[in-house]
């Protein structure tokens, strides 16, 4: 829990939120399975690598692209196997990215650790999600009823809309 605690500086009492148990929050077991899936997929991007180092061109013909796997009937099976362990684990990698997008930080220290973790993220070179786009349907039309309006939005969007409405949310 968040308490207020005064901080004696040239007489004046200001105000600061002490950090609150971090694994308390959402947020942080989120970042562990991110963890967890990116070791996941960096582990499936290498085997990816060494069947294909290992597989003949003419057995390899079928892949990974756009989130799918296209299957060529006579690839090799341990090639269309290793396509189908990335294409999953980008997935999920992904899957748990978006959540971490969608859900709000309810401390302090669950907005820090996500804020940090995403920055390091990047920082690393990654995409965070590696989908870059995230769909968010918002907006409602007058004259056509409650249909909603899909728009992609850069996760940074999602980042900071976060960021604001978890500090008013603390009150800070």
């Amino acid at each position: 829990m968040n308490m207020l605690v005064g901080t004696a500086i040239a007489g004046a009492a200001i105000p600061s939120l002490a950090a609150a148990e971090p694994s308390a929050d959402l947020i942080v077991r989120l970042i562990e399975r991110h963890k967890v899936a990116t070791d996941e997929l960096e582990a499936a991007c290498t085997h990816l690598s060494e069947m294909e180092a290992a597989i003949p061109d003419e057995r390899s013909e079928g892949g990974s692209f756009c989130y799918e796997v296209e299957i060529v009937e006579t690839d090799d099976p341990r090639w269309t196997a290793a396509n189908i362990r990335y294409t999953d684990c980008a997935n999920e990698q992904d899957a748990i990215a978006v959540e971490m997008l969608k859900a709000k930080p309810t401390t302090l220290a669950g907005l820090q650790a996500m804020l940090t973790y995403a920055y390091q993220h990047v920082a690393e070179g990654n995409l965070w999600p590696e989908s870059e786009y995230i769909e968010d349907r918002i907006g409602i039309y007058e004259d056509e009823g409650p249909r909603k309006r899909c728009f992609s939005r850069d996760w940074n969007f999602y980042l900071l809309r976060n960021l604001a409405e978890t500090v008013r949310g603390l009150g800070v």
